[in-house]
């Protein structure tokens, strides 16, 4: 009983805490149906000097042509935007405020393709390379969801798993 009482006081201690990065779910859909991704994107708690989120991490799926686990390309120039040859980006995160992202855009591989979540003024569009055809400047992506779980849901989860352990 002891043990349990300490692992429920050392995550509410954890969930309150500040943490070194934030975690926001995602999810959004091209115009025309043709892809569908959602996932969650961990960032750095403090805005680098290009004034975004530098995006540390990237998990989740694409569903549409070259559909698959998604996982972030670094960008080696962080925050600064990064050309490899195909793709420039800069994998900057803006929470605060739609369209999320900036021109230069989020990079992504899913099934061996890569994907640019980009912005032009207001409208946010995903580029691709894959196979069924290229995607490129992209698809008009309509609404996004964006946001990150309220603290008391972490509790939750964090009890969920003391009392499954």
């Amino acid at each position: 009983m002891r043990k349990s009482l300490i692992i429920i006081i050392a995550a509410m201690v954890f969930a309150t805490s500040p943490a070194n990065a934030t975690v926001y779910h995602f999810s959004f859909e091209t115009t025309h149906g043709v892809f569908t991704v959602s996932g969650n994107a961990t960032t750095a708690n403090t805005f680098d000097s290009a004034g975004g989120y530098d995006v540390l991490a990237l998990a989740g799926t694409v569903s549409g042509p070259g559909g698959a686990s998604i996982s972030l390309i670094a960008n080696p120039a962080q925050p600064t935007a990064f050309n490899n040859g195909s793709w420039i980006y800069d994998n900057l995160l803006f929470p605060h405020a739609a369209p999320f992202v900036d021109n230069s855009g989020l990079l992504f591989s899913a099934g061996g393709s890569a994907f640019n979540w980009y912005s032009v003024g207001a409208q946010t569009y995903l580029s691709s390379n894959v196979s069924a055809g290229a995607f490129n400047p992209g698809e008009l992506v309509g609404s996004i969801s964006l946001n990150t779980p309220e603290p008391p849901t972490w509790a939750m989860m964090l009890l969920g798993f003391v009392g499954l352990g």
